[in-house]
This record gives C-alpha cells, sequence and structure tokens, in this order.
C-alpha cells in the first residue's frame, strides 16, 4: 500500500492520477510560453490590486508566477538576528500568477495580448492590437 498526501490509500491507481493529473501538465505547458519578462510594465486583471499597473521585478518560471512592484503587498515579521540588527514589520511584493496579469502596450496605452513574429532569424513579441514590437 501507498501513502499519499497524509492518507492511506488502497488503490495505487488513484495515487498515481494524483500525481500526474491532467492540471498539472497544462501548467507545463504555460510554464513554456511565458510572454511577460523582467521590466515590462503589465495592468493586474483581477485580485485585491485589479486594475494597478506596475514594472515585473522577477519572473518566476517555473511556479508561473511574477512579481510585480507594489503589488500583492505582505507584511513579514522579522526577527533581530545575523541578517537583520533590528527586527520589525517590513512589506514585501509577493508572486502573483502570470494569468493574472496583461502586458500593456506604450505605443496603445492598453492592456494587450501578445503575439510572436519572425524577423530575419530573431523571434520578436508583437502587440495584437497595433502590432508595436516589443523589446526591439
Amino acid at each position: 500500500m501507498l501513502r499519499r498526501f497524509g492518507k492511506l490509500s488502497p488503490c495505487p491507481t488513484k495515487t498515481r492520477f494524483a500525481e500526474f493529473s491532467y492540471g498539472h501538465v497544462r501548467q507545463l505547458y504555460a510554464i513554456s510560453i511565458m510572454k511577460i519578462r523582467k521590466n515590462d510594465k503589465v495592468k493586474i486583471l483581477v485580485g485585491k490590486d485589479a486594475g494597478k499597473q506596475g514594472k515585473v521585478l522577477m519572473v518566476l518560471k517555473e511556479a508561473g508566477k511574477v512579481v510585480v512592484e507594489g503589488v500583492n503587498i505582505a507584511t513579514r515579521h522579522v526577527k533581530p538576528g545575523k541578517v537583520s540588527k533590528e527586527g520589525g514589520i517590513i512589506k514585501i511584493e509577493k508572486p502573483i500568477s502570470v494569468s493574472n496579469v496583461m502586458l500593456m502596450c506604450e505605443k496603445c496605452g492598453k492592456a494587450v495580448r501578445v503575439g510572436f513574429s519572425i524577423v530575419g532569424d530573431k523571434k520578436y513579441r508583437v502587440c495584437k492590437k497595433c502590432g508595436e514590437v516589443f523589446g526591439k
């Protein structure tokens, strides 16, 4: 018998299905076609920060998340220690799912979908509304 998720499971096929569910495959596919990069300007679509705009500070490709400046802020209680001499309450930006943000086009001034076009030997991201090329 196999032990998965803290419960004793009599059927190994059920545990195998739980490990390799279809949602996991979709998540891996979404990671491979990440269209948002560091220093891009994005708009938040859902959640408590919906409608806000900010710059992408970090892309976590394996998790399918991005860290956006000034968005999804959490408070952290820090003890004094070797790293920081003073303890206290600090505010940090937490990651947000890449599906909840949309790239902002500088030419349109709106949140747009992103396509790809190949020019010569290079592949560029392109605005679907106006055709503006990102990151040239």
